[in-house]
């Protein structure tokens, strides 16, 4: 028997034993987690590789993965909230929390945590604009789904999910003129048969935004044309992503780190742009970019381009397209 055929049948037998007691709910781990690592491949594979007899490879490969089974089992986690009080906004209820604390936080800032929870398969909630707010930051958990942005809104961001992942929870945080955003899932609660998460965000066009994602098994069409983007960063697993940048903000930074994933970006024609690039079996498309001394790639706009993006890009087992439009 070939050791590769047993290799691979070992694993498959032991992920599908791991899905099946965590639908019986037998074990309890965060989906987010499973898709985090997926450079347990990168270490199965090494196994496979390496000058040792067959039976070595065999333990090594059962000990890596119960030991992640393991830490998966436990990564739940716990949270706990104190202070907590009702309120009712009209059309949208929810509880709000409070809190200051010296030790860690400026005197200045002001801490929201809120979550709308009277109906975990639908939420809606919003943050309000204060035209004081010059910059703004938000970080989106986009575990698995269909997430999407494309419009804009009078207040600082709007949210809505529909489906039976959930719930979130929003943390809002202000230092001087900048706000910080943080939409969160609580622990992984599906609710019924399979999941469905479809989720649809809306910002303001006033600040200039630092936007995170951390993706999983998702679906993200994000158009950003609207906004004044400085600093752009996703972290994805098994992700389907789509951006459209704008030219409303003179340099952009790009941050992607992905393993599985499918990743178009599109940019105006005009646009400068450069690409630090690190990619490991993975497909790659630049059309109109030169290849630089040190493996990069830019445009031959890029120096005298008005509007410029800077791309890190750090991938695995991903295709990887830019184009512009």
């Amino acid at each position: 028997m070939k050791f590769s055929n047993l290799f691979w049948g070992l694993v498959l037998i032991l992920l599908g034993i791991l899905f099946i007691l965590k639908n019986l709910d037998l074990v309890f781990f965060d989906w987010r987690i499973f898709w985090e690592l997926w450079p347990l491949l990168l270490v199965l594979w090494g196994i496979a590789v390496l000058p040792m007899k067959n039976i070595i490879k065999i333990i090594l490969s059962f000990v890596v993965i119960l030991i992640t089974v393991l830490i998966i089992s436990r990564s739940s986690g716990e949270y706990r909230w104190d202070n907590w009080h009702y309120r009712d906004r009209g059309d949208h209820y929810g509880w709000e929390f409070r809190h200051d604390d010296e030790n860690d936080e400026p005197a200045e800032a002001e801490d929201q945590e809120r979550i709308t929870e009277k109906d975990s398969k639908y939420q809606e909630f919003f943050e309000p604009f204060d035209e004081s707010i010059q910059e703004a930051s938000i970080k989106l958990e986009a575990a698995i789904g269909d997430f999407e942005l494309k419009e804009s809104t009078a207040e600082l961001m709007e949210f809505s999910k529909e489906g039976n992942l959930g719930p979130y929870k929003i943390i809002s945080r202000t230092r001087g003129n900048k706000r910080y955003l943080e939409l969160d899932l609580e622990k992984n609660i599906f609710r019924g048969s399979g999941f469905k998460n479809k989720t649809r965000l809306k910002l303001n066009e006033n600040p200039v935004w630092e936007i995170e994602v951390g993706a999983g098994a998702a679906d993200i069409k994000m158009d950003l044309r609207p906004f004044k983007v400085r600093n752009f960063e996703i972290d994805g697993g098994a992700s389907s992503v789509e951006i459209i940048i704008g030219e409303q903000y003179e340099e952009v930074k790009m941050n992607i780190e992905a393993a599985a994933s499918s990743i178009n970006i599109k940019i105006p024609e005009n646009m400068g742009c450069y690409i630090d690039v690190e990619t490991f079996l993975s497909s790659r498309s630049f059309k109109g970019f030169d290849e630089t001394e040190d493996g990069n790639y830019r445009t031959k706009n890029y120096q005298e381009a008005e509007n410029k993006l800077i791309i890190n890009l750090n991938a695995a087992i991903a295709d990887f397209r830019i184009s512009k439009y």
